[in-house]
């Protein structure tokens, strides 16, 4: 779930028990009610990490290669994509990392995006649409784990550690070991 555009919150959503093809809703919060749904963004595949990124305008996401519950995945691989809000669709998909689960975390910052793929962080450029670096990270992502501390830097959770990276040089510039499994996320907002 992020804040998007013209103050409408955007929520990734998996689908219903037994169905493919998640969601991108489209929530006004003056209102207080859902205006806009978009079912099978990817197709056959769940939307489970969204990023507005404000200079191109467009809304980042990254898939995952499942349905709701008590399905079989029948895509081979997860998506990373962009959405155009004004649009109302997807302008481009593609796949950063081969054979992937999902794109656990996205987030925006300085003009870049940041998605991850297991141990992987990819710097991604939306002007260009091509990946400007990859970064080795010291365990496997958590989900919904990538947020912005105060100062600019980005801060993320790995199964084993935490993680500080500097968005303009692409450098984990801090990690430090967890004493235990770390298995669920923080609320990167707040």
């Amino acid at each position: 779930m992020i804040y998007g555009p013209g103050g409408l919150i955007y929520v990734g959503s998996e689908p219903p028990y037994g169905q493919l093809g998640g969601a991108i809703g489209v929530w006004d919060p003056t209102q207080n009610r859902t205006i806009e749904n978009y079912r099978h963004v990817i197709t056959n595949q769940s939307i489970v990490s969204l990023a507005w990124e404000p200079k191109s305008g467009l809304i980042f996401g990254g898939s995952g290669n499942y349905g709701g519950g008590g399905t079989t995945s029948v895509e081979k691989e997860a998506k990373f994509f962009a959405f155009d809000p004004k649009k109302r669709q997807k302008v481009f998909e593609t796949a950063l990392a081969p054979g992937a689960r999902n794109y656990s975390a996205t987030f925006a910052a300085n003009g870049k995006v940041f998605t991850t793929v297991g141990d992987k962080l990819f710097v991604f450029d939306p002007g260009s649409r091509k990946v400007l670096q990859t970064v080795q990270l010291t365990g496997a992502q958590v989900e919904i784990s990538l947020g912005q501390l105060p100062d600019g830097r980005l801060v993320g959770l790995t199964s084993g550690s935490v993680y500080v990276l500097d968005p303009e040089s692409g450098a984990l510039v801090h990690t430090a070991a967890a004493p235990v499994h770390v298995r669920c996320g923080f609320c990167p907002g707040g």
